[in-house]
């Protein structure tokens, strides 16, 4: 039997970020298109503003007076996360950010079987495969996605919950090393 992906790791040790905490139910935000403008927006009575599409604005994220910034609604769906960046960035209060990785389900995303079995055989090179461990309830069977990988606000992660269970540092490292060998491919 290969030995296990987690270890426990009590929600209440403390608040601080570590590299392979799981979180979730996180409000992370991996856009798909329509991306929607917020525009004119008035805060009266009563309260309105105009919808736009992105693409249908010639001017959007451009207008220098707003700072090239826009008000925008999107579809999202909320995720949760594993924690790549090291213990050291991962707790800095100087930094705002860590990196992380989102999980994705294989029940409720329901991809193909072939994916599945290369999933499991580690033949996935964009992925890498979470089991479910029985040892550990609040683990599910889902794969990282890296391809996604990227930077997230601390706060996103902190007011929210955190499972009793992380990731090994040995399943921390393959997940980094599958991350290196899929960047140079």
């Amino acid at each position: 039997m290969a030995p296990s992906l987690y270890e426990a790791h009590p929600a209440s040790v403390d608040h601080v970020i570590r590299r392979g905490q799981i979180y979730r139910f996180r409000p992370v935000v991996w856009l798909k298109p329509p991306l929607w403008i917020v525009r004119n927006i008035q805060w009266g009575s009563p309260t309105w503003a105009n919808l736009c599409r992105q693409g249908d604005l010639s001017d959007s994220f451009r207008r220098a007076d707003d700072g090239n910034e826009e008000d925008v609604v999107a579809r999202a769906k909320v995720r949760g996360v594993v924690v790549l960046s090291n213990d050291t960035e991962a707790a800095s209060p100087k930094l705002k950010e860590v990196i992380v990785a989102p999980t994705y389900t294989i029940t409720s995303e329901k991809p193909s079987q072939e994916f599945i079995d290369r999933l499991r055989a580690g033949a996935a090179p964009g992925c890498f495969y979470l089991p479910r461990d029985a040892a550990f309830p609040d683990t599910v069977e889902c794969y990282l996605d890296l391809r996604k990988v990227q930077p997230l606000h601390k706060e996103f992660l902190l007011s929210q919950y955190r499972l009793p269970v992380r990731l090994t540092a040995n399943a921390v490292a393959a997940i980094l090393d599958r991350y290196k060998t899929y960047l140079y491919m």
